[in-house]
């Protein structure tokens, strides 16, 4: 998992005042291009991951009203800011991609699913995407050999995970041969 923001077990009075202010703020200029502009250069990419896995992954949080509605506003903000035209969009979208050169498996995951969050369910300028696609394509990122028929099949994929299972296809299968029609 990436970064997350320390959790706390209980919220003071005051935490849970200005997490209130917050999402007040984030609920009126959440549409406005030039405050989130501004908002989202201050944060940058790895403060909205960030914040977003901390929600998505983190403690569920009954004491602090509207947790679950800072993911939904934190994207349409992103959206508004990458149509403000002195916004960095290309620029946020490439550090959005690089955030994946985690060497963790777990962090990478969860920067995967808070960028394709971020990304599939917004409505963003081509900026915004050609940068992630861009940074996304310079990537080099680890892969497992892919698994085929024939490996499957033959139980050649390595440490033969598959042995037992394909023992038990040819003993069906020669007993189904066997069998009377």
């Amino acid at each position: 998992m990436t970064d997350v923001l320390p959790p706390s077990d209980l919220v003071s009075r005051q935490q849970a005042a200005r997490f209130t202010r917050l999402m007040r703020v984030l609920e009126r200029q959440h549409r406005r291009p030039e405050a989130m502009a501004g908002f989202f250069a201050a944060i940058g990419a790895h403060g909205v991951v960030a914040a977003l896995a901390t929600i998505a992954f983190g403690p569920l949080r009954e004491d602090l009203t509207d947790w679950d509605r800072l993911p939904d506003l934190l994207r349409d903000g992103l959206h508004a800011a990458a149509s403000w035209p002195e916004f960095d969009a290309e620029g946020f979208g490439a550090d959005l991609a690089e955030l994946l050169r985690e060497d963790d498996e777990d962090r990478r995951g969860t920067v995967s699913a808070v960028t394709s969050f971020l990304l599939a369910s917004g409505r963003y300028d081509e900026r915004l995407l050609a940068g992630w696609t861009r940074a996304f394509d310079e990537l080099t990122l680890p892969s497992e050999q892919p698994l085929t028929w024939a490996s499957f099949l033959t139980g050649t994929d390595g440490p033969r995970p598959w042995d037992g299972l394909v023992a038990l296809a040819r003993e069906v299968a020669a007993g189904s041969a066997d069998a009377p029609s």
